[in-house]
């Protein structure tokens, strides 16, 4: 039985939550629910299954892991053996609702207390002693660090200067450039389209590299009338065909949404396609911590590789930072 509560920094503050995959995590299940947005990832690894719950009649999808109850044949060596693993396994033993009734209902995070991924003495810590949310100080600290040495290296160029960084891998000084998508036109004008190729970004100690999905759609308004609503329907299967994905990927170099679609001729989309199998699609309610990392006036990396902070240092000011915006939460003996 599941006892879900809505997470409070006060109340669960001392609990831990255990990582990785297992039996004896709860992973030992026959299918998980999945949907449309990650439809692309799980048809690679998983058969999908259309099916009905018995308690309300409603249809649903499901990635199935077995063929009967508790196996799941992706569970090897205490690993999953899948280069995807599914939204709804990777959020135990977390699940969003909804607080309050009527116009005060907002989507809170609820933690099922009950999961075997929650202990008092052993995982990754919620929060911290103040009852701040913790960034992955290890990890987070040890990349800087390592970049830090990088930096001074032989063969490696670091620069904060994104164009500077294009014209080095442009002009030949650059076997590797780890860059966006929005970069591609500019290079194949310069390198053509039979020299440019994408490389998945590279492992580390943790598993494949997760880089942050952005993905364009459109929102059809539930308010609107009949007609307005089979418009916009109409539109939605013009724009998500295979014949309309296909003439984006061509002339604008969009990857495309629909599976049908042919990108054998186009190694440049293949290689995105490859790297988007383990990307992070980032919830709506936490774009705005995303893009406070991005605009945040403390930078951490121009802090650490070039003013010479320690990284461990950084981490604690811009975890600090993070909690403030974003959690209200004030910082003893700061005012």
């Amino acid at each position: 039985m599941s006892q879900y509560e809505i997470l409070d920094k006060e109340k669960h503050r001392h609990l831990r939550i255990k990582t990785g995959y297992g039996a004896a995590l709860g992973d030992a299940v026959m299918y998980v629910m999945t949907y449309p947005m990650e439809f692309r990832n799980i048809q690679g690894c998983y058969p999908i299954l259309f099916t009905k719950d018995p308690n309300t009649g409603g249809f649903f999808a499901a990635a199935v892991f077995g063929f009967e109850a508790d196996q799941n044949l992706f569970l090897q060596n205490d690993g999953w053996d899948a280069s995807y693993v599914p939204d709804m396994v990777q959020r135990q033993p977390f699940l969003m609702a909804t607080g309050g009734e009527g116009k005060n209902a907002n989507p809170v995070v609820s933690l099922d207390l009950d999961h075997p991924r929650v202990a008092q003495d052993e995982g990754e810590a919620l929060f911290d002693a103040e009852g701040r949310v913790i960034l992955d100080e290890g990890g987070f600290a040890e990349w800087l660090n390592w970049l830090q040495i990088a930096q001074d290296q032989p063969g490696i160029a670091w620069t904060t200067d994104r164009q500077e960084a294009l014209d080095l891998f442009i002009q030949n000084e650059a076997a590797y450039l780890a860059g966006e998508k929005w970069m591609e036109n500019e290079l194949q004008e310069s390198l053509g389209v039979d020299k440019l190729r994408v490389a998945p970004l590279p492992a580390g100690p943790k598993g494949e590299a997760g880089p942050f999905l952005v993905v364009i759609g459109a929102l059809l308004n539930p308010a609107s009338d009949p007609e307005e609503r089979a418009l916009a329907l109409e539109f939605a299967r013009y724009i998500a065909g295979p014949e309309s994905q296909t003439l984006l990927m061509k002339q604008a170099n969009y990857i495309p949404a629909n599976v049908n679609v042919d990108i054998t001729d186009h190694p440049v989309i293949d290689g995105f396609m490859e790297q988007a199998r383990t990307a992070i699609v980032i919830p709506n309610d936490r774009v705005d911590q995303i893009l406070f990392m991005y605009y945040s006036d403390y930078d951490i990396y121009q802090e650490v590789l070039v003013g010479g902070q320690e990284p461990a240092e950084a981490v604690d000011i811009f975890t600090k930072l993070v909690n403030e915006t974003h959690n209200a939460t004030r910082i003893p003996g700061q005012e």
